[in-house]
């Protein structure tokens, strides 16, 4: 967690909108709901009734339901049966691509809505599902220009803004990335996705007021939407509101959706309340739900360090959190405060000297080597390691007083 609170948290920008293309000609077996949909169609593609066009309308039909249910497979099995009866059929590549996508499947994607590009370039339902691919493979420059595209193809497409919104918010670019939200909400104001997404750009931008409100919003749209109540809890503990942040991920493990950040989330907010037992609580249930998180490890280990308690312990856990993610700066640093803790000062020095290279701004490490190297009779080294940490943090040395360590 560190002074700075910017160990992991809830994954921020990560959500893309996904559209699925409508399946084109008629078929009369689309249903109000998605399993009354599969039902319906499956017994039109079973009479025999229909030609290759309105049969591989039925097959399209039939795999966006499924999709709808999560069944990727099976949908993709009728897309494919629907490329088969009707090759140039672009949302059924459009729609195999989402599939493919869902299933992790990315370079398949990619080739899916290419060929529906390649068919259609104006498909803007094609340019968002490949905006999706690309980013995906991390190539970021090539998802905006397709969204670019997308939008001057069809100035309203809501979730071509959202979109562009969510990537400007991974780039770190929050101004643009409100201004692509703005644009969003304003042509589909009932959003609570995009809602919660400015929520966290304003957050970043400091703006704690705004995010709150927005997340707020996005709650009185969809009551139970677990992502605005974490990232509204989160926004609560940057507050110090930490009461609050806990009713709100106490409401998030309600929900039963993304348990572990929202026990992760709780423990941090825990620690900054000093309430250390509840705190290793809720970082034993997250890795007791998902085994090799490194920063569940580091964050654990943190703990016990500030607490001053079980540093052997501690020192297993970031040991292992380094394992799972080598040279992390974080768990670096946490390993630097237990062997202080220890007073094993050269392997703080040796930890703290390994976080500052990974991480240059980490006042954290500096700190703690700080402490290490007047403990070691490097005074000069050492004050000047804990100048350089209160020039990144200026209010450092309060934080680890407030812990029993001074220098």
């Amino acid at each position: 967690m560190k002074t700075k609170m910017n160990l992991i948290v809830v994954a921020a920008f990560s959500a893309l909108a996904i559209v699925v293309a409508p399946a084109g000609a008629s078929t009369n077996c689309d249903a109000t709901t998605p399993v009354a949909t599969i039902t319906s169609c499956t017994q039109v593609i079973q009479s025999g009734a229909l030609g290759d066009r309105d049969l591989a309308a039925a097959y399209v039909s039939r795999a966006n339901a499924y999709q709808a249910v999560t069944r990727y497979q099976e949908a993709i099995q009728d897309y494919d049966h629907a490329i088969a009866l009707e090759p140039n059929r672009a949302a059924a590549f459009v729609n195999r691509g989402i599939a493919y996508l869902a299933l992790r499947q990315v370079t398949d994607a990619l080739q899916d809505f290419d060929r529906a590009i390649k068919l259609s370039p104006d498909d803007v339902f094609a340019l968002v599902g490949r905006s999706n691919s690309y980013r995906e493979l991390g190539r970021l420059d090539l998802a905006i220009r397709d969204l670019d595209q997308a939008i001057k193809l069809k100035p309203d497409f809501e979730p071509a803004y959202f979109n562009r919104g969510s990537i400007y918010g991974e780039q770190g670019q929050y101004t643009q990335a409100i201004q692509e939200l703005d644009q969003a909400i304003k042509l589909e104001p009932g959003d609570a996705q995009a809602f919660n997404t400015r929520g966290i750009a304003y957050r970043h931008l400091g703006q704690f007021a705004l995010a709150i409100e927005d997340f707020s919003h996005a709650l009185k749209l969809a009551p139970d939407y677990t992502r605005a109540l974490l990232q509204r809890g989160v926004t609560y503990r940057h507050m110090g509101l930490y009461a609050f942040s806990i009713a709100d991920l106490n409401r998030a493990l309600d929900t039963k959706h993304d348990t572990v950040d929202a026990f992760f989330d709780r423990g941090l907010t825990y620690l900054q309340l000093r309430q250390f037992d509840r705190a290793l609580g809720d970082f034993d249930k997250v890795i007791a739900l998902k085994p090799n998180y490194a920063p569940a490890f580091n964050n654990r280990c943190w703990v016990r360090a500030v607490w001053g308690r079980q540093l052997n312990v501690a020192l297993a856990d970031c040991t292992k959190s380094l394992a799972l993610k080598p040279k992390n700066a974080y768990a670096l640093g946490s390993r630097a405060f237990v062997h202080y803790r220890m007073r094993d000062y050269a392997g703080a020095i040796a930890d703290g000297s390994a976080a500052v290279e990974a991480d240059p701004n980490d006042g954290d490490a500096y700190f703690v080597r700080g402490l290490a190297k007047l403990q070691s009779s490097d005074r000069s080294g050492g004050e000047a390691d804990i100048a350089a940490a209160k020039k990144l943090e200026p209010l450092i040395a309060d934080t680890y007083a407030g812990w029993g360590v001074k220098p």
